[in-house]
């Protein structure tokens, strides 16, 4: 199985919804993203330091230290679905006792 990623919603106070657990492919963030691209969103790995960060419209923000170097295949994912050419895809959110039963 991949990596697992969490996902977070922000409201326009900056309070998100608690995060939903997903294989962080590029492909499921940049649906991810895009499914919620009317609110700013944060994506962050295993250990909650932060992969990516979004604005309201899909549009991609801040990458975190360590995770710079996925932002070109980010960046595939994205734009086709941002310009309308695709369609994002629907992502398998995990339960978080799923993700507490995993290997890291």
């Amino acid at each position: 199985m991949d990596r697992v990623c969490r996902g977070y919603v922000l409201d326009e106070d900056g309070y998100h919804d608690g995060g939903h657990y997903f294989a962080s492919t590029a492909e499921n963030m940049a649906s991810f993203i895009m499914h919620n691209q009317n609110y700013r969103t944060i994506i962050t790995d295993e250990m909650d330091n932060t992969i990516v960060t979004s604005l309201p419209g899909g549009f991609l923000d801040l990458f975190g230290d360590q995770y710079g170097q996925i932002r070109d295949e980010l960046l595939r994912e994205i734009l086709p679905m941002q310009y309308g050419d695709r369609e994002p895809t629907e992502i398998k959110y995990l339960y978080e006792q799923e993700n507490m039963e995993m290997e890291w």
